[in-house]
């Protein structure tokens, strides 16, 4: 009971942050992400941590034809959606295009090689052997295949709400999380440098623009457990101080950037 509601909670979560980044971003992620990957007739994909496909159904009718996805994820209630939405929507897709769906852990779940692209957004982290799971990958790949690794970097992010809130304390409260998340992406990058010699890094950039105060602190309480603790007492004297920044600026922009790394398998000699 304590594992699905914590899973509730993640899923709440993942979906108010979505709407935020809907209402107040600047860009929309899941077609980026979609058209970095360019996809050609014909291939075979393998999607691991596929979540509710939203990289998928923001594109559904630009997918190319005759593409085979295969949809991996561990929790099968995002896979059902899923194939509910796959289900109401197929006559829209492109003639030939297969998707099939898969309810495994991808760390432990066998793997037949042949696959022109994997894509792996928003799950290095969560994986227990991320470095041997990345060597799987390159295994299943055909040669010249590649594997697309998106996660957010969101440093600058986490300095701005810090600067936020030492305007409010003089005090710092997301320094210990800062130095985790820088810590986080260059081992990220030496691991996938250690696996693949040939790498390219696109830029996703989302500035989320705040002009109502309410909805800024929410999506600040929403975002670091450090701010709710550090401000569960003073909720009052926060929003005001706030008020008092939007007066000055009319508008506070945080900035969210989102990394995708296209890690290419050598050519057979």
């Amino acid at each position: 009971l304590a594992r699905s509601m914590k899973l509730v909670r993640k899923i709440n979560h993942a979906a108010r942050y979505y709407q935020v980044y809907q209402r107040n971003g600047s860009a929309n992620l899941y077609p980026w992400e979609f058209d970095r990957m360019q996809l050609k007739p014909g291939e075979r994909i393998l999607d691991v941590g596929c979540g509710v496909g939203m990289i998928w159904r923001h594109s559904w009718e630009r997918i190319p034809e005759n593409l085979q996805v295969d949809l991996m994820d561990l929790h099968e209630n995002n896979l059902i959606k899923l194939q509910t939405y796959y289900r109401e929507r197929k006559d829209l897709l492109a003639p030939g295009v297969r998707l099939s769906f898969r309810h495994e852990n991808v760390e432990t779940a066998a793997l037949d090689g042949g696959y022109d692209q994997i894509l792996m957004a928003y799950l290095v982290h969560s994986l227990e052997h991320c470095s041997e799971t990345v060597e799987k990958f390159k295994m299943t790949l055909r040669p010249g295949g590649i594997l697309n690794v998106v996660e957010s970097v969101d440093v600058q992010m986490l300095e701005e709400m810090d600067a936020l809130y030492q305007g409010f304390s003089e005090a710092t409260c997301l320094g210990n999380r800062i130095a985790k998340k820088k810590a986080q992406r260059k081992e990220l990058e030496r691991m996938l440098n250690a696996c693949f010699s040939e790498i390219e890094c696109h830029v996703f950039q989302n500035d989320l623009t705040f002009t109502v105060v309410e909805e800024l602190y929410r999506f600040l309480m929403d975002s670091y457990q450090e701010l709710v603790q550090e401000l569960e007492n003073s909720a009052t004297d926060f929003i005001a101080y706030l008020r008092g920044v939007m007066g000055q600026k009319g508008k506070i922009v945080l900035h969210s950037q989102v990394r995708m790394y296209r890690c290419k398998k050598k050519e057979e000699a």
